[in-house]
């Protein structure tokens, strides 16, 4: 039987963010159920443009989850809420979810991983 993995992004784009998304991309290259919820301030790598702050834009890199084989992408809605995002300044490969969803996708992940 194959693990699904569940990876959550919570913090600002940075270094980690990078070391993040190889974990990513590798887990979705290994064929593994792999799915991304970003949440807190992880949706700022979603939306903001970061080179004008001097930090590498992490939004290419993700924008290929899915050639990887990472198409369940998600974004938490109170969290966007809460930035003053609004869902439709989302790339059209990220869903937002509400937090009853985010429970279910925390709770049927064979594994959590966090950033």
């Amino acid at each position: 039987m194959t693990k699904s993995v569940l990876f959550t992004v919570r913090e600002k784009p940075g270094i980690l963010a990078n070391e993040t998304i190889d974990a990513v991309l590798v887990s979705g290259i290994m064929e593994q159920p792999t799915s991304v919820v970003f949440l807190d301030d992880g949706v700022y790598q979603l939306v903001c443009d970061l080179e004008t702050i001097n930090i590498k834009d992490t939004k290419m890199k993700w924008s290929a989850l899915p050639t990887y084989g990472v198409e369940q992408v998600y974004a938490l809605q109170d969290s966007l809420r809460e930035r003053t995002i609004d869902s439709s300044q989302l790339p059209d490969w990220v869903k937002p979810i509400d937090l009853s969803e985010l429970q279910r996708q925390l709770h049927s992940a064979h594994f959590v991983i966090s950033d």
